[in-house]
């Protein structure tokens, strides 16, 4: 490691697997708890108060796990792209299903205007 820097030791070095696959573990582990989550709300029934938020949020968590999968997978394979795609993909999607999941909360408590 003489001039190299920690970042350049994380990209070219075979040490890069380690955290790269810690990051798409945990990325993975979302993925398949968000996916069972939204599968446990789809099976409520049509009239349950909540159903939406509860499938909008699982839906959020799913999202971001697959956005770290990419991403790991993206730092694991040095894929620049990949890991741009991720984390841009990510960002935006965190957004659009926060704003949905807050009305989708609103509607839930039977705040006026939103049910």
């Amino acid at each position: 490691m003489h001039n190299q820097t920690m970042g350049a030791v994380l990209w070219n070095s075979e040490v890069r697997l380690l955290p790269a696959a810690a990051v798409a573990i945990v990325g993975a582990a979302l993925t398949v708890a968000g996916a069972w989550r939204q599968a446990r709300s789809q099976r409520l029934p049509m009239e349950t108060r909540g159903k939406n938020h509860s499938w909008m949020r699982a839906m959020r968590q799913m999202i971001q796990g697959m956005s770290l999968l990419a991403v790991g997978a993206g730092w694991a394979w040095q894929v620049p792209v990949m890991i741009a795609a991720g984390a841009i993909f990510g960002f935006e999607e965190t957004i659009e299903t926060s704003i949905a999941a807050w009305a989708l909360k609103q509607e839930a408590e039977g705040r006026e205007g939103f049910a």
